[in-house]
């Protein structure tokens, strides 16, 4: 017998949303087994026409409005930290010209995007 109270939750949760730094200015600083990383953030962040200090929020933004996620995990460990998610959520989504434009950065290396393999060759 099938309940007709029944009910399929789904959620979607991104966690490192700033990939460990590389997401925001302390990517300029990754070591150098790492500097495709910060090649691919920097490109990024000129592709969109951001400052260093902008990327996290634009970062977050993209992750908060992506269709299907529920829910974000950011580490946040100072007032300014915090200051700059709740902007990066008041701001909404970032407009669809940024959306495209972020389409062609997608990196392919599992090492570079898997923070537990970095330092491995």
């Amino acid at each position: 017998m099938v309940s007709i109270f029944s009910c399929v939750a789904v959620a979607i949760i991104v966690r490192s949303a700033f990939l460990k730094g590389a997401l925001t200015p302390k990517a300029r600083f990754l070591p150098p087994d790492l500097a495709e990383l910060r090649r691919a953030a920097d490109a990024v962040r000129q592709a969109l026409g951001v400052s260093w200090e902008q990327l996290p929020v634009v970062a977050l933004r993209y992750c908060l409005f992506l269709p299907g996620v529920t829910t974000v995990i950011v580490g946040l460990r100072t007032s300014d930290e915090l200051a700059t998610a709740l902007a990066a959520a008041e701001a909404g989504p970032l407009p669809d010209t940024a959306l495209r434009r972020t389409a062609a950065f997608a990196i392919t290396n599992e090492r570079l995007v898997d923070p537990s393999r970095w330092g491995v060759p």
